[in-house]
């Protein structure tokens, strides 16, 4: 079972991951980038409002292809399929979603590898 990450996690990731450039070929896919970034920050925001850590989840992050090709849906099944998140219908009957301790697991990876390539 996918354990949801701790608070003290993602206010310290909310500290080192301003924009989607600091998670820059954590994916390889720049919407799923994008809601890494918005979902940390809506999980510390909506933990101070309703003590859970999750973020809404969005239509339009759940639409595909788009004119302006980007894939928001692919990006979100990319989230799910390497369980950094976890979907449910909790508040008001809207679809939250959960970050998983695999996702903060793997942003600490990303994060110190991208500051040791800084180093060099």
């Amino acid at each position: 079972m996918m354990e949801i990450a701790k608070i003290e996690d993602i206010k310290r990731l909310c500290g080192l991951i301003k924009d989607n450039w600091d998670l820059c070929h954590f994916t390889g896919q720049c919407e799923s980038e994008m809601m890494v970034v918005q979902t940390i920050h809506g999980a510390k925001i909506n933990h101070k409002k309703h003590g859970e850590c999750f973020s809404f989840l969005s239509a339009n992050a759940k639409t595909g292809r788009r004119m302006d090709g980007t894939n928001n849906a692919l990006g979100l099944q990319i989230l799910f399929d390497r369980e950094f998140l976890i979907q449910e219908k909790r508040v008001h009957g809207r679809d939250v979603v959960f970050p998983t301790q695999a996702l903060v697991d793997a942003l600490d990876i990303h994060l110190r590898q991208k500051e040791a390539a800084t180093e060099e």
